[in-house]
């Protein structure tokens, strides 16, 4: 797959992969190839970005995605599942806001 900078686009991918499908969507024809619905494409982006970007980096004008690139969308699905089960395990982890008591009234009510 000839992007222009390979490594630079897969370091990006896996920093933001939701930038960098948006990126690859907007500046390059492999996206449009790969996927033919927008709307698809769409809902990749928002849901399930590295089997997005999986499927893409996969997939040929020929032939599709067959035989051992299953594996690989496979893998891109792993990925979608761990980030979503890390975000969900930060949210568990995360401490409420501590409460402070009332601030007392002045002059105190009752005199």
């Amino acid at each position: 797959m000839p992007l222009g900078c390979g490594c630079l686009f897969l370091l990006g991918a896996s920093v933001a992969p939701r930038l960098a499908l948006l990126f690859a969507w907007l500046f390059t024809p492999y996206v449009g190839d790969a996927i033919d619905e927008w709307w698809m494409i769409i809902l990749g982006i928002l849901f399930l970005p590295f089997t997005t970007i999986m499927w893409v980096l996969v997939w040929s004008s020929g032939s599709g995605v067959e035989g051992f690139d299953w594996f690989w969308v496979g893998l891109g699905f792993f990925f979608d599942l761990l980030s979503y089960a890390g975000s969900a395990s930060k949210r568990s982890y995360r401490q409420p806001p501590p409460t402070y008591p009332p601030p007392a009234q002045y002059p105190p009510s009752g005199y």
